[in-house]
């Protein structure tokens, strides 16, 4: 176990050694430590924000799942919002798995941006389309 978590050291510190944070330290250095917690404390909020509507989405779904497991009639357009969140959560299942892989946080955001090109949406509705803008965000 002591091997394992002294590779999973080296393995994070080889893949941050690539990424460059000068803003962020710069931001630091000068002492304009607030303005660095504001940038990302509005990019948290917005996450969080769609992080919320997904789960609520969810939430929604699985309702309709009882409501048609009880023999009750769905109409078209829970139909398609039930289609429509399956497809998100397989997408964020599969995008899950991905990330849990060695190399994982890395080869998730390169697929993400490989099936945009192809017109292939990975992500979840709630994280691709635009939601009110969280005050501080940019």
């Amino acid at each position: 176990m002591k091997l394992l978590l002294e590779n999973w050291r080296k393995y994070l510190n080889e893949e941050t050694a690539d990424v460059d944070f000068a803003a962020e330290r710069q931001l630091i250095e000068e002492g304009k430590i607030g303005d660095f917690i504001q940038k990302h404390k509005a990019k948290v909020k917005d996450a969080l924000q769609r992080l919320a509507n997904e789960i609520k989405q969810t939430t929604n779904l699985g309702k309709l799942l009882l409501k048609g497991l009880s023999k009750k009639e769905l109409n078209a357009e829970e139909k398609s919002f039930m289609k429509e969140q399956m497809k998100d959560i397989l997408g964020g299942v599969f995008l899950l798995g991905i990330f849990l892989l060695p190399g994982g946080a890395l080869a998730a955001g390169v697929l993400v941006k490989l099936a945009q090109k192809f017109n292939v949406e990975l992500l979840p509705d709630s994280f691709t389309d635009s939601l009110p803008p969280v005050e501080g965000a940019e």
